[in-house]
């Protein structure tokens, strides 16, 4: 299949953030990896942007970082 519809985006406090970033966490959040000793949590709102655009057939996902500007 053609994947003719491209999402740049960044991971890391976008579609996951370690839970002391989280306002309000509560145990019910979904985890994101599988780290033990810094796992990464999924809000509700963030699971379904994944799940619509990450199984989307035409969608190609590009994860992408801005940790300096070179």
């Amino acid at each position: 299949m053609n994947k003719d519809i491209f999402l740049f985006t960044d991971l890391d406090d976008t579609l996951w953030q370690t839970k002391r970033k989280i306002e309000n966490f509560h145990p019910n959040l979904k985890q994101a990896t599988t780290s033990f000793t810094n796992p990464s949590f999924m809000r509700e709102d963030q699971e379904l942007f994944s799940e619509l655009f990450l199984n989307h057939p035409n969608m190609s996902v590009i994860p992408i970082t801005a940790r300096e500007i070179n």
